[in-house]
């Protein structure tokens, strides 16, 4: 048997053998990071050193990646893609809703784009909508109505915001 083939054929069957070790685990251990281990460990030599070094940049990986974690969960910078929740109150403090005919409940008077807190609430410039949208009205499942808004604040920032059961969400800011 050619090297190359046998090398290709014990991969293939350690890698299904890892793969049922990690998916019937009871902790549940990610099939990907075993891979990357592994990989990690043979492009590095694969052997003593191999394993020391793979170990050292993995646990590097790890806190990196955690460090990473927790500045995008608590530092409020809108990601592309990203939805954040908002808060929109009208004039009398009450939150700002869409009727199933599109009337809404109150005239937006202050909103907050990173939905952090009512204390955080600015101004009203300018807005209109709303924007009707129903998505897969046919399927039961799957149908979701929603409203859309453009809000101007008095800092001159503009907005994309949705209003979806009742929850406003931050979808865009324009520059």
């Amino acid at each position: 048997m050619p090297q190359l083939v046998a090398l290709s054929l014990s991969i293939g069957v350690l890698g299904g053998i890892w793969a049922l070790i990690a998916l019937s685990a009871p902790a549940y251990l990610l099939v990907w990071a075993g891979f990357i281990a592994w990989g990690c460990f043979f492009h590095t030599g694969g052997d003593q050193k191999a394993l020391i070094k793979t170990i050292c940049g993995n646990v590097y990986g790890i806190i990196i990646a955690w460090i990473a974690l927790l500045i995008i969960v608590n530092v409020a910078v809108p990601l592309p893609g990203a939805l954040w929740p908002a808060i929109v109150v009208a004039v009398d403090g009450r939150p700002v809703g869409v009727s199933s005919r599109g009337t809404l409940t109150g005239e937006p008077a202050q909103f907050c784009p990173d939905g952090r807190s009512p204390d955080r609430l600015q101004p009203v410039a300018a807005w209109t909508g709303p924007w009707p949208v129903e998505e897969r009205w046919w399927d039961t499942d799957a149908a979701r109505r929603l409203a859309r808004f453009q809000i101007v604040g008095v800092d001159g920032s503009a907005w994309l915001l949705t209003v979806e059961n009742r929850q406003w969400w931050t979808e865009a800011s324009y520059d």
